[in-house]
């Protein structure tokens, strides 16, 4: 009796993973995992600041409780794009309708900010920078920019829609969200007499440090091109996306961007 149960438990078994087998043959799996291989950049729109007293498009040579430029902003053009690498592991789900990911990011994130050459409020070609006031003097640096680097290590989380997983080119849907890190920074100033470079070691000190952290927000619109299950090449478009970060000032004040990104997709 012993000996036919656990004959009849084998036979069991047996017929189920047959019927899985055929089951996975003619309809295929319903979950997979694929691994994704990414490389990017967004371009973020940015205004200029409006109360940095450090830093004017022009210097007006009336007494100081008149100095106060209404077009400060507008004579200045603040410049961000950020570029990345990626990887990460996505597992799909509802019959392949459905891929939710997450990885790790690599990022960096070039800020500017320089003269606006539309602007026609001055004929200077240059920024002023309050490099030192006492009492009566004030002195000022003539930049023609001023950039800044950062480097940031992210964790992406990020929702796709395949509505039409069966074609060997799909289309498909993206919402995502990234949340970095700071790694390192660098401040460089572009000098208009180049003789001043000497100053920017501690002029430097004046600009504000880049985000420890920020977020972001983006929805994207992608093609992948290959056979479902099989390896394949991702283009997205991603628009619009949206930073966040904390409260404190930074060089520029981010709005909104929009980005484009290569991929690799292999399945596991």
């Amino acid at each position: 009796m012993r000996d036919t149960r656990i004959l009849m438990l084998i036979l069991m078994v047996a017929a189920s993973l047959s019927l899985k087998a055929q089951q996975d043959t003619l309809i295929g799996k319903q979950n997979h995992l694929f691994v994704f291989f990414n490389a990017g950049a967004d371009f973020i729109i940015c205004s200029p600041p409006e109360d940095k007293e450090y830093i004017r498009g022009s210097v007006n040579t009336y007494p100081e409780e008149y100095c106060f430029d209404l077009n400060m902003a507008k004579s200045m053009k603040a410049l961000s794009y950020r570029t990345h690498a990626e990887a990460y592991v996505e597992g799909r789900l509802l019959k392949n309708l459905l891929g939710v990911s997450a990885g790790i990011k690599y990022t960096r994130v070039t800020t500017i900010l320089c003269k606006n050459d539309n602007w026609s409020g001055t004929d200077s070609k240059y920024l002023y920078f309050l490099y030192q006031h006492t009492g009566t003097t004030t002195e000022y640096l003539r930049l023609n920019s001023i950039t800044q680097n950062s480097t940031y290590v992210g964790f992406p989380l990020e929702l796709r829609v395949y509505p039409n997983h069966i074609h060997r080119v799909q289309v498909y849907y993206k919402l995502g969200a990234d949340f970095n890190f700071l790694v390192s920074s660098q401040t460089h100033m572009d000098f208009f007499n180049k003789a001043m470079d000497v100053y920017e070691k501690e002029a430097v000190k004046t600009i504000e440090d880049p985000w420890k952290s920020y977020t972001c927000i983006y929805v994207a619109a992608g093609l992948k091109i290959g056979r479902n299950n099989k390896p394949g090449f991702n283009l997205e478009v991603n628009a619009p996306s949206f930073i966040m970060y904390n409260k404190n000032k930074s060089l520029v004040e981010p709005m909104a961007g929009i980005g484009v990104q290569l991929g690799l997709q292999l399945p596991l």
